[in-house]
């Protein structure tokens, strides 16, 4: 009597379990809590970033851009079509900074479009099997490389006296992030004239580099929103510089990159002639302690 109730009782427990694998899809959802979860997901995205490149000022498509990014960590590039459509896809979710060039005639321009999860997109409850398709537009438009830029720089010592700055002011054309590069530089004349070739005919911001002419120091100047021309020179307005103790900063350095490593030799470029003895500098790092449990 006693084993035949041993064994009713292990053909009841197998019983159950069998029924477990038949019918047991939605237990992983009542895992914790009883309750079924509302934002169980288990669902792939599959992300495709497209759109038309064009020349900025005839709106003309351009063929044989080279559009590149990063994917998985690996370089990846398409080109654009005779209508100047690319698409790049099978993206994960994630940030992609997209590069457009390959064209000598235009300016190298970049984008970043971002692929959701399906949690930022309010997909939930998506079977593992599925697949959800998301697609992002991001059109380029490029400027191109023959804008000129001309200008004079003054250098004004009093209310009386305001002259030419002569030679050896740098002069920066700064334009947005989006441009790759973002600035040019030019350095004045003897008559104090500064001038730019093959520039990116778009609005641009003009800077001028702390100077000094062997008496007196003056301060950075600013000439914003100065629109050029395709084809043409633009004559932007003077630039008076003001006397001013500007304040030395670092125009360049190579101890901010991630394999600068603490045996080398740190070089930088200062914005006016530096004496060695006469400062110091203090550079600081934050330590990272990274513990790493098997």
């Amino acid at each position: 009597m006693y084993l035949t109730n041993i064994n009713k009782i292990k053909i009841f427990i197998s019983s159950i379990f069998i029924a477990f694998l038949v019918t047991g899809c939605d237990v992983k959802q009542n895992l914790g809590g009883g309750e079924e979860s509302d934002d169980y997901t288990d669902g792939r995205v599959i992300g495709t970033i497209h759109g038309v490149v064009k020349a900025a000022h005839s709106g003309a498509r351009l063929k044989d851009i080279v559009v590149t990014t990063t994917v998985k960590g690996e370089i990846h590039w398409v080109f654009t079509n005779d209508v100047g459509h690319y698409a790049i896809t099978n993206l994960s979710p994630g940030n992609y900074e997209l590069t457009f060039s390959g064209s000598d005639g235009y300016a190298i321009m970049s984008a970043e479009e971002n692929i959701p999860t399906l949690q930022e997109v309010g997909v939930t409850n998506m079977a593992t099997s599925e697949d959800f398709h998301y697609t992002t537009t991001q059109d380029m438009s490029l400027y191109s490389l023959n804008a000129g830029l001309t200008g004079t720089v003054y250098t004004k010592q009093d209310d009386e006296n305001t002259t030419l700055a002569g030679a050896g002011v740098t002069v920066i054309a700064n334009y947005e992030e989006a441009f790759s590069p973002s600035w040019y530089s030019a350095v004045t004349d003897s008559n104090g004239v500064y001038n730019f070739s093959n520039l990116p005919a778009d609005e641009t911001n003009i800077i001028t580099m702390p100077f000094s002419d062997g008496t007196y120091d003056y301060n950075i100047a600013f000439d914003e929103g100065v629109d050029l021309i395709p084809g043409e020179t633009v004559t932007s307005d003077p630039i008076i510089l003001q006397i001013a103790t500007a304040e030395p900063f670092i125009l360049t350095n190579n101890f901010e990159n991630n394999d600068f490593g603490l045996t080398e030799s740190l070089t930088m470029t200062f914005s006016k002639t530096m004496d060695a003895s006469s400062f110091d500098i203090t550079l600081s790092s934050e330590l990272c302690i990274c513990i790493i449990l098997d």
